[in-house]
């Protein structure tokens, strides 16, 4: 089935003009409704909707039977199950502002309600990232070896290091400025994360201590640096070859390359650093509380949730370190002196 990209029907067009979304938005609700109006002109031959009526259905006669056939159709497809959720909120919305504008075609005089409004999606499998170990982000360190560009080797060997020791997300890392780098304290290196130019997720600036090595590998980085780009505060702090910031995209091609010449397989992304960075911490003995400050989530919730793959090992160590110490099962008494011994001592 095509996906066109035009607007394929001027209520479309309206709604999206009066529903003001932003340009990402607008681009995904387009689509969507397109690839939906294109479902009901041309039906579909698979087996999901074989007992479909073969003429084409027009956007305002839709009904829920419809919507059934097709959220079917995309899971036969082997669409994941968040991009059917996403299709039927976005329908379902979309038909709402036809029922409230009365858009809806009308059946013995009496207008079709919302098609998608009782349909309910799946819910959705927890997918886990894979945890970045110590031994795997070794390798990748030792990947870096092999940059013909000592420039982009030390770059690239910060910019892990950054990743694995201070769990920063891959966008926080193309925001950071030539400015963003406080070393004036060599014990304690600080980035400031986010600015007002540069706003990050959470759309506040943070402060994130670094560790010694991996500040290290920033100073190293910064002597190649600034004798090849801008040293201007306001200069990115992380440039591509081409000699502008670099992007998301380029982080995540950045692991990715290095990925495949360690010769690590698997599903191993540049999330899963995160993952890594905030399971160290808790193995560490820090609280929730503190990693929860350093990476920037609202809720200490999202600790559990970013080590719960480790979930199991770390009850036991903490079990092992704090509580079996204390076990006094097997305890004997001790033996009582003998009279007297002492007091010789003591005379």
């Amino acid at each position: 089935m095509p996906r066109p990209i035009h607007i394929a029907n001027t209520l479309i067009s309206l709604y999206l003009r009066e529903a003001r979304f932003t340009h990402a938005e607008e681009m995904v609700t387009r689509g969507i409704i397109n690839r939906w109006t294109a479902y009901l002109q041309e039906g579909c031959s698979d087996a999901c909707c074989a007992h479909r009526d073969p003429a084409p259905v027009k956007l305002s006669m839709a009904q829920r039977s419809d919507g059934v056939d097709y959220l079917n159709h995309l899971k036969r497809a082997g669409k994941a199950v968040a991009t059917t959720n996403n299709t039927l909120t976005k329908l379902r919305k979309f038909y709402q502002w036809m029922v409230d504008t009365n858009e809806m075609g009308r059946v013995k005089k009496k207008a079709l309600p919302n098609p998608f409004v009782t349909l309910k999606g799946d819910k959705p499998e927890r997918n886990i990232q894979p945890v970045l170990r110590d031994d795997a982000f070794r390798k990748l360190m030792k990947a870096c070896d092999d940059s013909a560009d000592e420039v982009i080797a030390r770059r690239d060997r910060a910019i892990l290091s950054l990743l694995m020791w201070s769990g920063l997300r891959r966008e926080e890392i193309t925001k950071l400025d030539r400015i963003s780098y406080r070393n004036e304290d060599p014990s304690r290196p600080m980035l400031v994360v986010g600015t007002v130019q540069r706003t990050t997720k959470k759309k506040r600036a943070r402060l994130v201590p670094l560790a010694p090595d991996t500040a290290a590998l920033i100073d190293r980085y910064l002597i190649k640096r600034d004798a090849c780009y801008s040293d201007e505060a306001d200069a990115p702090l992380f440039m591509s070859q081409r000699g502008d910031r670099l992007t998301a995209q380029g982080v995540s091609q950045l692991f990715d390359r290095k990925k495949k010449a360690a010769g690590i397989t698997g599903k191993l992304g540049v999330h899963s650093t995160r993952r890594g960075w905030c399971i160290s911490g808790v193995k560490a003995g820090m609280s929730d509380r503190d990693l929860a400050k350093i990476a920037g989530w609202d809720s200490v919730d999202m600790v559990a949730y970013y080590s719960i793959s480790d979930d199991e090992d770390l009850a036991f160590d903490a079990f092992y370190a704090k509580v079996a110490p204390q076990a006094n099962t097997l305890q004997r008494k001790a033996k009582a002196a003998k009279p007297g011994r002492y007091a010789k001592r003591a005379a």
